[in-house]
């Protein structure tokens, strides 16, 4: 599909999500009483930032966010989403949120998960063994003990969108775990994601995803993992050659709230927030799930190189790195681990 094709459905999607504050969004205005007197209700503002252009699944899921969110409380309610880190790095964003200067803020959990441990557990490699199944087990008891953590470092877990699994790119073909030997390979500033790249030999560089691009560019690194949508539309494609359908690990993302301000809106406020965060994450899953295929064959139609591993290479990558299970079950929780094993294996029966 051509490039212009891809773009139409990104937009039609944003299209669906616009279309849905129409209906019930009010101005949050004044409330006339019977005598005529007027009583002004203050509008609570609402400051959201996250990483992604504008036309990102994930973007799609915040902007409808915003519209449920407006709709929901009849316009008490406003929001205003800040894209592209213009509000800082990701790490920046998180620290604005924990502090309260930003109020709600979309962030990968490998950039969470170094200010609250249990994020880690999201980036484990090769646990989960498809996103419905990550999903179920988040959204339930798993997410729920995570969550309680974030609480008493002061976020609030509202919800969790979906990036996708990675993939690496990279300037020269990786095929097996051996072709991963000494590359240096761009990670986000995680120490379980350094391990996973040690567990491969690779040299994990840390670098700041908003310099990504001329890090590649201009060969500071070898190669990066990211899921599809990030790649197509960070354009690595331009400036890597090979991309690996590993899917190694599953890239997700939480919305979370400063904990002290969301705990001091109305009670029905914090329900409209709750409600309007699980709705919008179904239409950003759904929003990626329409664009993803399409993408990648964009990608390769651009000259860069699809690679497959064989059933046989991706099990020798999973047995190399399966040990930072064990070396990561103290940081994120041994039991929460447990946990989650259970819970996959129960959901995939």
């Amino acid at each position: 599909m051509k490039k212009d094709q891809v773009w139409k459905k990104i937009f039609a999607v944003l299209l669906i999500v616009s279309l849905l504050a129409l209906a019930g969004c009010g101005n949050g205005g004044e409330a006339v009483d019977e005598d005529g007197s007027t009583d002004v209700e203050e509008t609570i503002n609402i400051i959201v930032s996250h990483n992604h252009p504008e036309d990102s699944p994930e973007h799609i899921g915040m902007a409808a966010f915003k519209d449920l969110v407006e709709e929901k409380t009849d316009g008490r309610v406003h929001v205003d989403i800040y894209t592209n880190l213009s509000l800082g790095s990701m790490r920046e964003q998180a620290e604005a949120t924990q502090g309260g200067t930003i109020q709600i803020t979309q962030q990968p959990t490998a950039v969470l998960s170094t200010f609250v441990s249990a994020y880690e557990l999201v980036d484990f490699p090769f646990l989960w063994p498809d996103a419905d199944t990550a999903f179920e087990v988040l959204d339930g008891k798993v997410g729920a003990e995570i969550s309680a953590a974030a609480e008493k470092e002061g976020f609030v877990n509202l919800g969790w969108m979906l990036a996708g699994f990675k993939k690496f790119t990279a300037d020269k073909p990786i095929r097996t775990a051996a072709d991963l030997k000494g590359m240096q390979i761009r990670v986000m500033p995680a120490p379980l994601l350094n391990a996973q790249m040690e567990a491969w030999d690779a040299k994990p560089t840390p670098i700041e995803f908003g310099e990504l691009y001329n890090a590649l560019q201009q060969r500071v690194v070898n190669g990066q993992e990211n899921p599809i949508k990030t790649i197509y539309l960070s354009r690595y494609f331009e400036v890597q050659d090979y991309l690996t359908l590993s899917d190694h690990g599953l890239l997700a993302y939480a919305i979370v709230a400063n904990k002290d301000w969301f705990e001091a809106l109305p009670e029905d406020i914090q329900a409209a927030i709750r409600e309007a965060t699980l709705e919008s994450c179904v239409i950003e899953r759904e929003a990626l799930a329409a664009v993803e295929n399409e993408m990648l064959e964009e990608m390769e139609e651009y000259g860069m190189e699809i690679i497959t591993p064989t059933p046989e290479a991706i099990a020798e990558f999973r047995e190399l790195v399966l040990p930072v299970h064990e070396e990561f079950a103290d940081r994120v929780g041994r039991s929460l681990l447990e946990t989650t094993y259970a819970e996959i294996e129960a959901a995939t029966k």
